[in-house]
């Protein structure tokens, strides 16, 4: 409770906190990250998806994603994803699929993750 007296508003704390947290989870998850970055070798591309506040952290997952692995890795809203992947994208690529949802029950998202 005193850190809220801290600060005018909590977000203000918690972006603050922000750098630390990261690297408390990098430095936790280590393992984790190296057997995970391992298997994404195995990709020629990434797709993201998400609707709403989870499309915008698949638009900074894409950049890091991007960035980190080399791998193309293209975001699309959950609501368009079927019209913008080809259907016969895994006889051609090795595609994985991050799709990000708060509740995991999103009619879009869902659909996405099918398709």
């Amino acid at each position: 409770m005193s850190a809220i007296k801290c600060y005018q508003h909590n977000m203000i704390r918690e972006i603050l906190e922000e750098p630390d947290v990261i690297r408390r989870t990098l430095t936790e998850e280590r393992e984790n990250i190296r057997r995970i970055a391992e298997d994404l070798k195995d990709y020629e591309i990434f797709y993201v998806t998400g609707s709403g506040t989870s499309y915008h952290a698949g638009l900074a997952s894409q950049y890091a994603l991007s960035s980190l692995t080399g791998i193309i890795t293209s975001t699309l809203p959950a609501s368009e994803f079927h019209r913008w992947v080809p259907q016969n994208l895994s006889k051609t690529k090795r595609a994985l699929l991050m799709a990000i949802s708060q509740s995991g029950e999103s009619t879009d998202i869902v659909s996405a993750a099918k398709a």
